[in-house]
Parts: C-alpha cells; sequence; structure tokens
C-alpha cells in the first residue's frame, strides 16, 4: 500500500485500503473482543471516524481493561493555521496518553482517524523529559521547579486544572497530565519528603502515594537545541525562542521546532492490531479537514509548516501499517465480507433499544430476562451511578430477578450462565456476544436516557461568602465601620515588640487605616453596578455611619416584609398532594438525559413543598438549559396525579410555544391534556381551551398572560409556574400575587441569584439553584480576535457545515442593516433574519420562533438575545465589537450556546488592540480565559449578583446596594434575618483579643499576599473549635508545618469565637496581668466575677474602668492554660483551645 502525502498533490487515500473487511460492530463489543486479545507489548489501536465514538469506546475500555491500560489520545480540535492552541485540557489527554504509552503497560489506544494523521511531539522528547518521583530521593528543588516550567507548566497561586503547578515553600503543587488528581510534593531541602494526592476544590489531601509521573505539560518542550532552524523561517518564534513567551498556536510549529514531525504511530510498540471503525466515514472526514487546512494555510501571509508537516502520518503510518494487523469495519462492506472479529460474532441486541413507553417498558425488559433463563446466557446492565444500580435492584426484584453487582475490570467468563448482573459503565449501546452467551445491554437502550459514568456526587460544599471574594490590591472595599476605600494590599507593622501583619486601606485626603489581620471579617469587597465608581469616605466622618444606618434600616425592613410573607405561608392551609407512586416513577424515567445533583436536590424540594400541607411558593434559579424544566414537569405531574390542574405562564408566545411543544412530548403516553393559550392559537381554539379549562376537562395549560384575562377560570387550579416572573408588567405581577394566596407557585428563573444571597436568606426565602451544568456539556472555546472577513466566514461556514445555527450580536440598531447587507455578501445562500428591540412585539417574536424552529440559519441582533430561547443547534456566536461590552453581559450572551454535546465557539471581534482602553483588554481576556462550565457563580460579575438581589429583594434595592457595595449588603441582611429569627437574643459582635503575641503568617512561610489574604479571611470567620481545625488542616496540608505566629493566629480567633457567646466585648494581656470586659446585656453571672474578686481568687480585681483583671499563667504558648483561667474566672465552660 502507498500513503500519497499531503502537500505532494490531493491525496487519493489516507487511511489503509488493505487489511480485513469487516462488518461495523458496536464498538463496546469491539472493545471488550480486543480486551481478551490484546497483551502488554502488543497492543490494539482503535481509529474511529468520531470523536463521539471514540468517546464511546474509552466507556467500553472502563468496563473491561484494567484501569491504565487503555489510553484515549483526542483529536486537536482546532485547525493550524488559525493562531490558536488547543484546549488546555485537550493538550493533556494527549499527553497523558503519550507518556503511558512510553511506560510499556498500555494494551488499547483508542483515537479518531483526524488524531491518527495529525502531527504530535516525537516519541524521544516525551520519554527523555518525563520524570519520575519518588518518596526519599533527592530532587535539587530549584532544579525541579525550573523543568516543570521547561516542561511547559503554567506557574499559579493554585492548581485546579492539568498542566498547573504552584510554589509554596517547600511544597510544590502540580497536576500531571493523564492524572485524575493533582499531586502535592513536600520537599525537606532538596529531598522528597511526601507525595499527597489532593481534591483540586477544596485542596485538601486525599490520600499519600510512594511515585508519580511528571510528563509534560505541553507539546512544546523548551530543550537544548529547540527551534535552531526554525527562526529563518518564522519571525514569529523569534520572541518564544529569545524569551521563552508562549504564543497561541505555537504547538503548530512542532515540525520547525523539533526540525521533524511526530505521529502518533511513532509511539507505538512494533507489533499489534489497527482497527478502523467506519473506515470510508473516516477517510471522508479526515480529508475534508486536511483540504480546509490548506485552503487557510493559502490564505495566510506569514510563513507557515507545509500540509504534509502537519497531516498525513508520513513514513511512521506506512511503516506500522506494514507491521501491524489491519482490521477495517465499514457499515457497508463488501459481499462475501466474513462476519467474525478474532473468533467472534459481535452483534446488536435483538430487540434493542426497548421502547421507552408507558407499559411496553417492562414488556421489553422481560423479554431479555426470558432469554436469558432459556439459553443460559448472561445480561450485563450498564448504569451510570450507583443511584441507578439501586433503581435496577427494585425494578428486577418485581419480575423475581434479584441481580449480582459487578465490578470491574468486567471477567465475562467469571459469570456463572443464566444470571443477571448490574454494572457501573457509561457505555450508551450494547451488544450480543454468542460465542460468550453475553448480553449487554445499557440504561439508555432501557430508559431511554442519555449517560455517562460519573456517580452523583454528593451536595458540593456551599462556600461560604469569605470564601467566594477576593479583594485585589487598589480594588475597592468597605470596612463595616470606616466605610469604602481602596485596599492597598498587606502591611507588616511593629506594635510595641511585637510584629503584626495588617491590611493598609486609603481613605479621602491621603489618611491610611491599618487592620489588624484578626480583624479581616471587617473588610469587604465593594461591587456597585456596571462601572460605577463610588467616593471614599472620610475617617473620621459621620458621612459612613449614617448611610451604613439608613440602608441597614431598609435592610431589616426588607427582612421582616419577607419574614411575615414567609410566616403567613407557614400558617396558611393549603393542598397536600399524594407523594410520587410508581407512576411517577416512570414519568421520571422519560427524562432522557441523567439528573445533575443540584436538579436532584431541587427535585426532592419541590416534592416536599407541594406534599406538605402549606401552599409551596419556591423560586428555582438555574441557567437557561440547566434544567428547570423537568423540576417543572415533576411538579406538574404531581398535581394532575392528585387531580388538580396546572397553570404555566410564560412571558412571550415563543417561550410558550417551546414549553408546550416539551409538555406535550413528555405526557404523550400518560392519561394527561395539555393545551396552550396565546396568540399564536387560533380564536376558535382559544374558546374551546378556556371552556374545557373550567369544565376540568384540560390538565395543563400553557400560556403568556392570557391565562391571567377576565374569562380564564379553572375547575380545580392546584399549580402555577411562572417563567421568568419579572417580565411580567405590574398589572399582571399584581394578579399572580394574589393567585400565590391560593394555589402552589413555583417560579422559574434564569438570572443567577448569588449562593451568598440564598444562604442569608435561609429560612424565610424558598430557593433552589440549578448551577451544575448537565453532564457531557462541553465548556465553550472563546476566541478574541480583530475584525476579519476571512475569520467571520470561517466560523459560521462550520457551523452551517455541521448543520446548525449562529447567532451575530450588533448592538447598535442604526448600523445594523449594514451588518445584514455585509452577512448577506458573505453568505448568499444562508437563511438570514434580523432581530432588535424597536422592532414590533409580533414581528420580534416571528423572528425568534423561526430561528428556534431551524427556519434562520444565522440570527443578526441586537444584545436582546442575552436571555431567551434554548436552541440547542445554534452553538456559534459572533459578538461584534465587544469591547464595548460588560463582562457580565459577553458572560450571558456567550451562554446562549453550546447546549449540546457539540463543540461551541464564540468569537469576539474587536478593533486592533491597539485601540483599546486597558480596561477593555482585561475584560475580553477574562472572558476569554474564563471557559469553564458553571464559571458565571463563582465569577465576580456584579452586575449579575446585583440583578439576582433585585429579583429577589425588588428593584429598589439597587441603590442600597450601591451606597455599601453588594457584599456589605448581603452581610446587613444576614444580620438582620438572624436578629429577626432569634429575637435579637445571644448575638454578640466578636470581641478584641489582644495577648502581645506574634500572631500572623510570615511571607517566608506563604509568600503569596492573595493567598495569605484568603487564609486571614477563613480564620477571621472561624465560629468554632471544628473550624480552627480545618483551617489550620488545610494550611498544614498546602503550605507545611505550622510556624509559632500561624498558630498563635489560629488560637486567637477560636478564643473570640468562643467569648463573644458570652458578651465578651475585650480581652487583653497587660504583662502579668489579664484584663476581661463585657458588654451591657452579657449573660456572665455578675455575682459570680464580685465573689471572685472577694475571694482574692488568682489575685482578681476590678480596674478603674471596670474591666475584671487576674494573676495570669499565660506565657503565650500554653492556651491551654488560658482556657482555664478564663473558664474559672467566667464561672462555666466556654473556651475550649
Amino acid at each position: 500500500m502507498a500513503l500519497v502525502r499531503a502537500g505532494k498533490g490531493r491525496p487519493e487515500r489516507i487511511l489503509p485500503r488493505e487489511g480485513t473487511p469487516l462488518r461495523k460492530a458496536p464498538v463496546a463489543g469491539v472493545v471488550c473482543v480486543l480486551s481478551r486479545e490484546t497483551e502488554r507489548g502488543k497492543p490494539a489501536l482503535l481509529v474511529t471516524a468520531t470523536r463521539e465514538e471514540a468517546q464511546e469506546a474509552v466507556e467500553a475500555a472502563r468496563l473491561f481493561f484494567p484501569e491504565g491500560e487503555a489510553v484515549f489520545f483526542p483529536p486537536i480540535e482546532v485547525n493550524p493555521y488559525e493562531d490558536a492552541s488547543p484546549d488546555r485540557a485537550v493538550t493533556a489527554q494527549r499527553l497523558g496518553a503519550l507518556s503511558a504509552l512510553s511506560s510499556g503497560a498500555v494494551r488499547l489506544v483508542v483515537t479518531t482517524a483526524e488524531a491518527l494523521v495529525t502531527f504530535t511531539v516525537p516519541p524521544d522528547v516525551v520519554r527523555e523529559e518525563t520524570v519520575t518521583l519518588r518518596v526519599g530521593e533527592e530532587v535539587p528543588y530549584e532544579d525541579f521547579v525550573s523543568r516543570l516550567v521547561r516542561l511547559g507548566y503554567d506557574r499559579l497561586p493554585g492548581v485546579k486544572d492539568p498542566g498547573e503547578f504552584a510554589v509554596r515553600g517547600g511544597i510544590v503543587d502540580l497536576f500531571p497530565p493523564g492524572s485524575s488528581h493533582p499531586v502535592r510534593v513536600e520537599f525537606f531541602g532538596d529531598r522528597v519528603e511526601s507525595l499527597r494526592i489532593f481534591d483540586p476544590e477544596t485542596q485538601r489531601r486525599v490520600r499519600d502515594v510512594e511515585s508519580i509521573l511528571v510528563p509534560p505539560a505541553s507539546e512544546v518542550v523548551w530543550r537544548e537545541g529547540l527551534g535552531k532552524e526554525a527562526l529563518p523561517l518564522s519571525p514569529a518564534l523569534e520572541e518564544f525562542l529569545s524569551e521563552g513567551v508562549r504564543f497561541p498556536g505555537i504547538e503548530f510549529f512542532l515540525p520547525w521546532l523539533y526540525g521533524r514531525s511526530g505521529w502518533l504511530p511513532d509511539h507505538l510498540p512494533p507489533e499489534g492490531t489497527l482497527v478502523i471503525h467506519g473506515g470510508t466515514e473516516a477517510e471522508e472526514r479526515v480529508r475534508f479537514l486536511i483540504d480546509l487546512a490548506e485552503e487557510i494555510r493559502l490564505r495566510r501571509d506569514d510563513p507557515a509548516p507545509a500540509r504534509e508537516e502537519l497531516y498525513g502520518g508520513g513514513a511512521s503510518l506506512e511503516n506500522l501499517l506494514s507491521r501491524w494487523r489491519v482490521v477495517r469495519m465499514e457499515e457497508f462492506p463488501p459481499p462475501g465480507t466474513p462476519e467474525k472479529f478474532f473468533g467472534f460474532s459481535i452483534a446488536r441486541v435483538p430487540g434493542v433499544p426497548l421502547t421507552p413507553r408507558r407499559g411496553l417498558l417492562l414488556k421489553g425488559l422481560r423479554g431479555l430476562l426470558r432469554r436469558v433463563r432459556e439459553r443460559g446466557e448472561r445480561l450485563v446492565i450498564t448504569v451510570p451511578s450507583s443511584y441507578r444500580v439501586g433503581v435496577y435492584e427494585k425494578i428486577l426484584a418485581g419480575e423475581g430477578v434479584f441481580p449480582g453487582i459487578a465490578h470491574l475490570p468486567l471477567e465475562v467468563s467469571s459469570l456463572p450462565p443464566g444470571t443477571v448482573w448490574v454494572v457501573r459503565g457509561g457505555v450508551k449501546g450494547g451488544f450480543l456476544l454468542e460465542e460468550e452467551g453475553l448480553i449487554l445491554v445499557t440504561d439508555r437502550e432501557i430508559f431511554g436516557k442519555i449517560t455517562s459514568l460519573r456517580d452523583k456526587e454528593p451536595p458540593k460544599r456551599i462556600k461560604r461568602p469569605q470564601e467566594l471574594f477576593n479583594i485585589g490590591k487598589g480594588s475597592y472595599v468597605v470596612h463595616e465601620k470606616y466605610g469604602i476605600g481602596i485596599y492597598h494590599g498587606l502591611k507588616k507593622i511593629k506594635v510595641g515588640d511585637i510584629e503584626a501583619e495588617c491590611a493598609e486601606i486609603e481613605y479621602e485626603g491621603g489618611d491610611r487605616l491599618y487592620v489588624p489581620v484578626d480583624k479581616i471579617d471587617l473588610v469587604h469587597p465593594y461591587s456597585g453596578a456596571g462601572d460605577y465608581v463610588p467616593p471614599l469616605d472620610k475617617l473620621g466622618s459621620k458621612k459612613w455611619e449614617n448611610a451604613r444606618r439608613r440602608v441597614k434600616e431598609k435592610v431589616q425592613k426588607v427582612a421582616a416584609d419577607l419574614l411575615a410573607i414567609y410566616a403567613r405561608r407557614q400558617a396558611a392551609e393549603g393542598f397536600a398532594f399524594d407523594p410520587p407512586d410508581a407512576l411517577f416513577e416512570e414519568f421520571a424515567a422519560g427524562f432522557e438525559y441523567e439528573e445533575t445533583p443540584d436538579q436532584e436536590r431541587a427535585i426532592q424540594e419541590v416534592i416536599e413543598d407541594m406534599t406538605s400541607p402549606r401552599p409551596m411558593d419556591r423560586l428555582i434559579c438555574g441557567d437557561v438549559g440547566y434544567g428547570k424544566t423537568e423540576v417543572a414537569l415533576r411538579a406538574s405531574f404531581l398535581a394532575v396525579s392528585s387531580g388538580k390542574q396546572v397553570a404555566f405562564l410564560c412571558p412571550t408566545t415563543v417561550l410558550a410555544e417551546q414549553h408546550f411543544r416539551t409538555f406535550s412530548r413528555r405526557f404523550r403516553d400518560f392519561p394527561v391534556r395539555v393545551e396552550c393559550l396565546s396568540r399564536f392559537v387560533s380564536p376558535a381554539k382559544q374558546r374551546e381551551v378556556v371552556r374545557d379549562l373550567r369544565e376540568g376537562k384540560v390538565d395543563i395549560v400553557i400560556g403568556t398572560h392570557r391565562l391571567l384575562q377576565r374569562d380564564v377560570d379553572f375547575a380545580d387550579l392546584g399549580l402555577v409556574i411562572i417563567d421568568e416572573e419579572q417580565k411580567f408588567g405590574v398589572v399582571h405581577k399584581e394578579k399572580l400575587k394574589n393567585l400565590r394566596a391560593r394555589v402552589d407557585v413555583l417560579t422559574l428563573t434564569a438570572t443567577p441569584i448569588p449562593r451568598t444571597l440564598n444562604i442569608a436568606l435561609s429560612g424565610i426565602k424558598d430557593m433552589s439553584i440549578i448551577s451544575t451544568p448537565p453532564r457531557d456539556r462541553l465548556s465553550v472555546r472563546t476566541f478574541v480576535v480583530e475584525f476579519s472577513p476571512e475569520v467571520i466566514r470561517e466560523a459560521v461556514a462550520r457551523e452551517l457545515r455541521r448543520g446548525g445555527q449562529v447567532y451575530y450580536v450588533h448592538n447598535r440598531i442604526e448600523s445594523i442593516g449594514q451588518v445584514e447587507e455585509f452577512l448577506r455578501e458573505l453568505f448568499p445562500s444562508a437563511r438570514i433574519a434580523v432581530a432588535h428591540g424597536q422592532m414590533g412585539e409580533a414581528e420580534l417574536e416571528r423572528v425568534m420562533r423561526g430561528f428556534y424552529r431551524g427556519e434562520v440559519d444565522i440570527l443578526l441582533s441586537t444584545a436582546i438575545v442575552e436571555s431567551g430561547l434554548d436552541v440547542p443547534r445554534a452553538n456559534t456566536m459572533i459578538i461584534d465589537r465587544a469591547h464595548t461590552f460588560g463582562l457580565a453581559q459577553l458572560y450571558q450572551l456567550r451562554g446562549r450556546i453550546g447546549r449540546d454535546r457539540r463543540r461551541a465557539y464564540a468569537y469576539l471581534i474587536i478593533p486592533p488592540k491597539k485601540s483599546l482602553s486597558r480596561e477593555a483588554v482585561a475584560r475580553l481576556k477574562a472572558i476569554e480565559e474564563l471557559q469553564e462550565l458553571g464559571s458565571g457563580f463563582t465569577l465576580a460579575t456584579h452586575d449579575l449578583d446585583i440583578r439576582g438581589a433585585g429579583e429577589i429583594l425588588g428593584p429598589q434595592q439597587s441603590g442600597h446596594i450601591k451606597t455599601v457595595g453588594y457584599s456589605m449588603y448581603v452581610h446587613l441582611l444576614e444580620e438582620a434575618v438572624r436578629e429577626l429569627k432569634d429575637s435579637g437574643r445571644g448575638i454578640y459582635p466578636l470581641p478584641d483579643v489582644d495577648l502581645s503575641i506574634p500572631a500572623f503568617i510570615p511571607d517566608d512561610y506563604v509568600p503569596d499576599p492573595d493567598l495569605r489574604l484568603s487564609f486571614y479571611r477563613k480564620m477571621a470567620f472561624i465560629r468554632e473549635r471544628e473550624d480552627r481545625d480545618e483551617v489550620r488542616a488545610e494550611i498544614r496540608d498546602r503550605c507545611g508545618p505550622l510556624p509559632e505566629p500561624v498558630e498563635n493566629l489560629l488560637n486567637v480567633a477560636a478564643l473570640r469565637a468562643s467569648l463573644s457567646s458570652v458578651g465578651v466585648r475585650e480581652l487583653k494581656r497587660r504583662g502579668r496581668k489579664m484584663v476581661i470586659s463585657f458588654l451591657q446585656d452579657s449573660p456572665v453571672d455578675r455575682r459570680h466575677i464580685v465573689s471572685l474578686v472577694g475571694q482574692r481568687v488568682r489575685k482578681a480585681g476590678f480596674d478603674r474602668r471596670g474591666g475584671l483583671y487576674w494573676e495570669t499563667s499565660f506565657d503565650g504558648r500554653n492556651f491551654s492554660v488560658l482556657a482555664r483561667e478564663i473558664n474559672e474566672v467566667i464561672g462555666k465552660e466556654v473556651v475550649e483551645l
């Protein structure tokens, strides 16, 4: 076989056509057989046409191969001539696979045709640059840190993703590609003292290991001789080679940097089996990819590697094919094709997928169970989570079958004939292996669910407010007592002989305030709306005190109103709906996705509300596509099952139609009548629906404010669902308010409600937040590019070629017509529609409806699409003049795409960067880098926070938030709620504690000031001994053994928390004496104290200010002695240190 290399004429063939031809079999079955027929040193290479099929093979490999013996080598998913680097996660996966291959332990490599014929790093680079760290070994510390930089690791303050590392004193955190968790390397000098796997979310230790592999984190590794031939070819590489500064797309210069191209086959051993799964389709996809790359290369002005240097596989692929056994599987193989693969017949399971329709589900499953009994076969059911294992145990027990729980890897021969097994696995399609008597069927094929192998995570620890905010140098902050100032960082000062660290804050007139780190809880980040710059307060002025008092009064009224509403609802008598039954479970099984943890929690909270005798009034918050509608569907089913009617109100006719379609599809197999009332429904049909609603013949009605008109009446309304209530007018909101008093109400919103606000309102406002993205959803690739018709042409053409739709956002109505002409010239055959706020309501809805239905290819619009429809096929967005948008708005706009399982792309079009302000560049950089899912809930998008607060508390609160900042406002709200609920009893401020001991975090222990500040904030919010121990463990784990000043600070924080519970105002050490004073309403027994002084216990007495003093044995270290003394003085066990 001859392989024609790209660049030497159009390649006639890319992949081999020789080899054993077979009919294309279920990929999971192919992997199962390969698990039996491969061995170390002679692996199998499974090549698929698409990434989706490759991912399916990877899931199957988890079933049949031990961990580490099967790897995935993904495609780069970026065109090499577009000046963009591959996604960091993709690079990590590729290098992890190559590193594992060099170890010789791999028996299966899964890849795509695209990845097979695309360049990569040469094997000698991976082999020579991968280092193994072992506990007890000598490794020069400085050299190791420098090596990580050379290997392409990014040095950051903290580690979360593969390819990152952080340094703190003698501790190095790093996340090696191919690893499931990052590793904490603790050095003692140049000796590796310990290796600890840790959780990137909590930064806490998971387990210890004896050794780790540290491969390169980039396919460009800085090494001697790198790029010696590249400088004459490309000036773009000069800065990298001289300064070490990497640039987007540097990976595509690999052939010039290393002097040769590397390919996946170069990394494989001499013998093995190559299986091409779907050869013809794979060939077409690769050919298209290479042709597209060449098109773009020819349009470039600057030098770049030739096509044959980046694609084709070169002689290494030819060499592989000459030595390996090749099997080519085709959908339509030639006549006479053999049916067996390694002697096995792999077929689809007869009658699968089972029809997930009411009444037929168990019938199909019973057929499989009967076959297993009659033929003595083994039935294996794969499920994605431990929860689903339990579901199947119940279902099968009802059929008199008690399944075994199989463990991974699955040993088919060890399963007794005639048995049924349930195993955790994420494959989507099963298979029949007759020679083994094995039937494998998946959860998706039985229930119609789309699942992936991921257990239902336990609820994530909700971060406290102090953990959610970072205060940056130069940013505005609010001190609870002194008001708004500018934070200038941490500063060491001396108080007598004691060194301390303080937060330095500048106020009006240049005055400085130094806040001790143990009181950093009094400092909040300031965030107002938009680009508002707050005036600085003046130290000593009453202005801040008065402003804070006014806002607090308003906040107390808001909290009191909410509490009163909550109390009335608690006392009201509502309807208790019947709890979920078997029919409800069958309806729930029709949900085609796996519920996310947040979604499952929201569903459970709604069920608890509805089955209780008080009226429900719950808010469900989650981005479009995150699963709010499913919560509404389950609530509706529960209501209808109890004989009640449901009204679902939507702000627009298009949204009403979308929900009507969804509800009709989900309820079609149940005796439930769903109707729609909106302007799109004919007058005759409207009259019929209104009549039938009154007579009880309609169970669920979905509509716009038409449902609130006088002629609409219900026979027995039990549940009202409101989508985006804030978009209804004042009159309609008043009618909704009246409805709330009589029926259960569920409100849905896509406006992010900050977690901090949810925590603050806990117990007086029922909210469920869904912030977990659906499983398998990919993050949106974001590019900031200067305006270029070529870039726009390529981005739009790519989306249209794959059958998708495009948003083109241009936020100037006066010039939107010119942009329309420009797009029509570029794409004469595309269906283009325009949408903006000055259009008539009916016309705008007609356009949006057409886009939702797929009748429009490119929607040219203003930012009105920021919130709206869920259009899964729209997966490319171009934002024109992106520098004019705020960060929150860019985030919201980008959230319109990426709702499908395919990769989505956002292009932020800007003028030349030199013409942009520094703030605009920073904003664009932030949104470009912020590509992980769910990041909007942790990003400091203050506009969104304030918008969410306005939705819950009323828009009039925006002015008060502006006065004190969002963080301070939430703090005041939390305080007001606590005071109202506890009637003010037992709530005391934290006391001042001065023990005249060093209490701070030394610079050489935690050099990064931002991390020090983060630890200070956590310590300042310690309220219990357990909090202290948790913070201590985290600091010890991340930074090593605690120095004495850090231990002191932790103990002082715990001491303040203990003393506040009994109303202590202050505790001070004065030489050999300890002085304590109490607040007026402190519950401490004054008679005990007088008795103490009268008996001169510990030489106790009162000072001139009324403080109680005693002679102390505390020497600055023995905190247990101090705790004992305080407890004796107070007369009760309060302090435990």
